[in-house]
């Protein structure tokens, strides 16, 4: 009787060399789609992060405007003198312990590098001396030019620039086709 004999079959104890390179390939192209989705992600996180923070900027450095125009301190003329560049005017400031100071308050158009931008300054008069305060630098979307609004009837009449003794009732931020309207003084 023949018999035929068969060689034992081997038992596998690992993968072989294309298993591995399969594997791999797939694990190295589900982590190349998760990483791009994973920064996609993230620029756009950061770019609503920037966008947040100079509405937050723009809205304060408003406020900020907006209080020194308000306590404006008249008790030497002129108190508010400016051109289409920059304006300049004696108020009383909120200092870093949380009172009121006299201070001189500078508005100025610029444009650099970085792009166009408003800029303030505050000079606080205290017993020691003036401290200087700023300067805050906002970031707008086109050049600046200041205008005065002499009179409110019939529409309002604006200036270019203004010297006289009395106050404006309003300084106008003009940036391109808008402008951000602030009263001046307690009306």
């Amino acid at each position: 009787m023949n018999v035929v004999r068969t060689p034992p079959l081997r038992s596998r104890n690992g993968y072989s060399l294309v298993e591995l390179i399969v594997a791999l390939s797939v694990v190295g192209l589900v982590l190349g789609v998760g990483t791009a989705a994973f920064l996609g992600v993230a620029d756009r996180g950061r770019t609503l992060i920037g966008a947040a923070e100079r509405r937050d900027l723009l809205a304060n450095f408003e406020a900020l405007v907006r209080s020194t125009l308000g306590n404006l301190d008249m008790s030497r003329p002129p108190a508010l003198e400016g051109g289409a560049t920059d304006v300049r005017y004696r108020s009383w400031c909120v200092t870093t312990e949380r009172w009121l100071e006299r201070c001189h308050v500078t508005l100025a158009s610029i444009s650099d590098s970085a792009g166009p931008a408003i800029v303030m300054t505050q000079h606080v008069e205290s017993r020691n001396g003036s401290v200087r305060l700023g300067p805050w630098k906002t970031p707008v979307p086109d050049n600046v030019s200041f205008i005065y609004l002499a009179d409110p009837a019939s529409g309002g009449r604006w200036t270019a620039s203004w010297t006289a003794p009395s106050l404006p009732y309003a300084v106008g931020l003009v940036t391109g086709p808008d402008t951000l309207i602030l009263p001046v003084g307690q009306r």
